[in-house]
């Protein structure tokens, strides 16, 4: 290994550590308190020293999903009432710690960098208190069994009302990626998304497309 790709490495065990210990809480506070100070934050600044580096496809691959996500909770409207209340929420030091680990192993396990902007925008309406933490973890879950092919029928169908049973079945692939990520069965001659799978697509896949 050389010494730029030894270097990076480096970062990215620490971007580990950054998230780990200074939690998605403290990682907001800062951003929302002190916009101006963006590139000192340690997960932020560890992002954007990979411009500067020559770094493995992998290794890109996952700064991407970082920045994406990181992106999506940085631009959300987050009032300091709601950030004091995500804070509150996560006051137990185990239910902080498991949802820190979550998220960045979710970011990490994650196939696509689109999944990354969906994970971004759960947690941004999880602190915006739209979501409850068993929810998230729900939803996160969906996402991580998900694949991206398929939110384009979630958006499709609702468009027509998700309480619209399709009868069709022009999208096979994507009907069985939906019902292997848990969130749509067909009975017979109708397919329908569970009420999970309409909450996945209000608070995380929705952003991606135009109103």
């Amino acid at each position: 290994m050389n010494k730029q790709n030894q270097q990076i490495t480096d970062e990215l065990s620490e971007l580990g550590s950054d998230i780990l210990e200074m939690g998605i809480d403290g990682f907001l506070s800062q951003l929302k308190d002190n916009p101006e100070l963006l590139s000192d934050v340690p997960v932020v600044k560890t992002v954007i020293s990979f411009h500067k580096l020559q770094a493995s496809v992998r290794e890109k691959f996952l700064y991407k999903k970082f920045n994406n996500f990181i992106k999506v909770v940085n631009d959300a409207t987050i009032t300091a009432e709601e950030l004091l209340n995500f804070r509150t929420r996560l006051e137990d030091e185990k239910t902080k710690e498991k949802f820190n680990e979550y998220i960045f192993h979710s970011i990490e396990q994650m196939e696509d960098e689109i999944k990354a902007t969906v994970l971004g925008n759960l947690t941004a309406n999880f602190i915006k208190g739209q979501l409850d933490y068993e929810e998230l973890l729900l939803l996160i879950s969906v996402l991580n069994r998900s694949q991206v092919v398929a939110f384009n029928y979630l958006y499709q169908s609702s468009k027509v009302g998700f309480g619209s049973k399709s009868t069709k079945n022009d999208n096979p692939e994507e009907e069985t990626f939906l019902i292997s990520a848990g969130i749509g069965y067909r009975v017979g001659e109708d397919f329908s998304i569970t009420d999970t799978g309409i909450k996945f697509y209000e608070f995380g896949v929705k952003m991606l497309y135009p109103n």
